[in-house]
């Protein structure tokens, strides 16, 4: 187990440095600057119950639900081990399908007591246990699209979603674009190319273009007082996300 770490009380919202994150194993180059920063990581291996291209997605199959806390893909045994180890309640998820909107059954955004996503396909269990209700939105793909900045404010890259928070959160559009990379796809989505490492900070996995899209992105974090770090070499990349677990106690 970690020492000086603690749980983080909001899912995905640190409210200090990460201790710990989940990240895609094969983010190799994010991982090492990761850990480079002090951060451990746990390795999401690749499923054959996902689409091939996103099956070692972090944020497919781990979703923290606060505390104590998270529901994982049944099939990621050594993670779930690992988490166990850690302290957490792991509640295991099956019955992932290789076709939308079945691949998204853990790709949900919780805000407060809310998780947003598809409802056809959210497990009943984590409703139940975590003390959430479901909102559903048309885009499956909720947490991939959508950006946690705090428990009242989300940016989003889907309309969609932007006009369901209009009923509970601040949120800020941005455009679509298609310059975040993602292997057997046109693009990727800006949720899954970071994940917050500290109460006030992003990190992204490579960097953020010095296009119209990337000024964008770069004056809305200013404007939202959250600053960012680059990860890696590449170009900007869904990876998946960087999905904080425990936070360090001082």
């Amino acid at each position: 187990m970690l020492m000086n770490s603690v749980f983080i009380e909001k899912p995905l919202l640190p409210g200090r440095e990460a201790a710990l994150c989940a990240v895609s194993e094969e983010a190799e180059d994010v991982i090492a600057d990761l850990e480079k920063r002090g951060i451990s990581v746990l390795g999401v291996r690749r499923a054959d119950n996902l689409p091939e291209p996103i099956c070692s997605h972090a944020d497919l199959q781990v979703l923290p639900l606060g505390k104590d806390l998270v529901a994982v893909n049944e099939q990621q045994t050594g993670l779930i081990a690992s988490l166990e180890e850690e302290g957490f309640r792991v509640i295991r998820v099956g019955e992932f399908g290789k076709e939308y909107p079945w691949d998204c059954r853990l790709n949900l955004l919780p805000l407060d007591d809310r998780l947003m996503g598809n409802i056809r396909v959210i497990p009943q269990e984590i409703l139940f246990l975590g003390g959430f209700s479901a909102v559903n939105v048309r885009q499956g793909y909720t947490r991939c699209s959508s950006v946690l900045i705090d428990s009242n404010t989300v940016i989003t890259d889907d309309t969609s979603i932007g006009e369901t928070l209009l009923n509970f959160a601040k949120y800020s559009v941005i455009m679509k674009q298609k310059e975040i990379l993602l292997d057997g796809y046109d693009h990727g989505f800006i949720g899954g190319t970071c994940g917050k490492i500290s109460d006030t900070a992003l990190a992204f996995a490579g960097r953020i273009p010095g296009s119209e899209f990337g000024e964008l992105l770069k004056s809305t974090l200013e404007g939202l007082g959250v600053s960012f770090c680059e990860l890696g070499d590449s170009s900007l990349r869904d990876i998946g996300g960087i999905v904080p677990l425990k936070q360090r106690k001082e």
